[in-house]
């Protein structure tokens, strides 16, 4: 049955429980890729409890690391691109195309996505040209004999700037990957939309992307108090090694949660367009 579209702004719980319905619809249809996403992204813990060892803190094979990092990310972004473009299809459709037909319709965009993601790592290296003359800024006030209340202001602030910038960067071109899969926006387009609507609700955006990676945190502490299990969150640093059912559990746990992203990702981009539609028409009635 196809979930009806909002056709005006909705609050933050109004918007959880329609991405919630929404991931009620597609997680049968949409968990085997899911899972695939899912395995991609623990492939390097997976290596780790292969060999033992945690390979990935040595430079010895620093080149080998770097592509491996690499092709996970394409892959993953491929197979996510693809589970996005099955749940806008169940969205607008109340249908969702066959397992191939999706990989293919992501992989028609993918060099538009390819490329954004490129940009968006320029971008990225850019913002250290700013962060390099803060760290001095850091070491300067280090040295300085200021007032215990002055220093904490001052480290405050300066790791608040340091922070907020990366932060700001993924916020405000966090739904170019949507646009360029479900709206076949060009790259340079993807990228001003999403600033452009995300721009002025900040906030808000970085409030409902953190919802179900908080779920899926709150699941794993409450597994693990329960069942004495142990976990990894997958995008921690690979402190532990753990054997393998282990990784395997984590995998299907982060499967459940990966439509939720999707739908929760679409929802969002949709009330985004209908606020921006509606400043529009408020300073344009005519």
């Amino acid at each position: 049955m196809k979930l009806a579209l909002a056709t005006q702004p909705e609050s933050y719980s109004e918007l959880v429980v329609r991405s919630l319905k929404l991931y009620r619809q597609t997680l049968g249809p949409s968990f085997l890729l899911a899972f695939l996403v899912a395995v991609i992204v623990f492939i390097p813990r997976l290596i780790c409890v292969a060999v033992g060892q945690n390979v990935f803190l040595t430079t010895k094979h620093w080149g080998q690391q770097q592509l491996l990092f690499i092709t996970i990310y394409m892959s993953s972004l491929w197979f996510y691109g693809a589970l996005l473009w099955g749940i806008h299809c169940i969205q607008q459709l109340g249908k969702r195309e066959h397992f191939i037909a999706e990989i293919k319709a992501a992989g028609k965009r993918m060099l538009y996505v390819f490329g954004a993601a490129f940009i968006l790592i320029l971008i990225g290296m850019l913002t250290l040209l700013i962060d390099r003359p803060l760290h001095y800024v850091f070491l300067e006030i280090m040295q300085l004999n200021l007032h215990r209340y002055v220093f904490a202001v001052l480290m405050f602030t300066l790791i608040a700037i340091r922070a907020s910038i990366p932060l700001l960067i993924f916020l405000l071109f966090y739904f170019y990957f949507p646009l360029i899969i479900v709206e076949s926006d060009g790259i340079f387009l993807a990228l001003k939309q999403s600033a452009t609507l995300v721009w002025g609700h900040v906030c808000r955006t970085l409030k409902l992307i953190l919802t179900p990676w908080l779920c899926y945190l709150i699941v794993l502490i409450l597994i693990k108090m329960v069942f004495k299990i142990n976990f990894h969150v997958f995008f921690m640093p690979f402190e532990l090694i753990s054997d393998l059912p282990t990784a395997a559990f984590n995998i299907l746990i982060l499967a459940f949660f990966i439509p939720w992203t999707g739908a929760l990702m679409l929802v969002q981009l949709k009330d985004l367009e209908l606020r921006k539609k509606a400043v529009r028409k408020k300073n344009d009635p005519h």
